[in-house]
């Protein structure tokens, strides 16, 4: 994965996930850091300045669509071709909650996540043309 500077054409990052595809790639609040979902069923952060890795979260069982920050930037909503939006710590890659309820349904995949801006909900939505709204707990 590679990040320029869009004023300067300047390279800011570079790092490469030599197991699987990047799907999903997203910017922290204050952008110091960047985490993307891959096709190895993990999300990974990475500090942007240091260009350093500071953890990978491995709860997911297929791949990785969809990535959001909170807007707090503690945590983070990763959604998945295993139908699931789990809630985790950014910085500890500690789980924290997992919400079922896209219906289980060949290619009916989570492809979309994103907070409320009080980060009190997370959005979601599949294949199937649903979204759902969770309130965070």
């Amino acid at each position: 994965m590679k990040v320029w500077d869009a004023g300067t054409g300047d390279l800011v990052f570079f790092t490469r996930n030599k197991s699987a595809q990047v799907n999903t790639v997203v910017w922290s609040p204050g952008e110091k850091r960047i985490a993307f979902g891959s096709s190895d069923a993990t999300v990974q952060v990475w500090d942007v300045a240091t260009r350093s890795h500071v953890c990978t979260y491995h709860g997911h069982t297929w791949s990785v669509e969809a990535v959001a920050w909170s807007p707090d930037g503690t945590r983070i909503a990763s959604g998945s071709t295993d139908m699931t939006v789990q809630v985790w710590n950014a910085a500890t890659a500690q789980h924290l909650f997992t919400y079922r309820g896209h219906a289980v349904a060949l290619l009916n995949f989570v492809e979309a996540v994103a907070w409320s801006p009080e980060g009190t909900r997370i959005a979601s939505g599949n294949d199937d043309h649903e979204v759902h709204v969770w309130t965070v707990s």
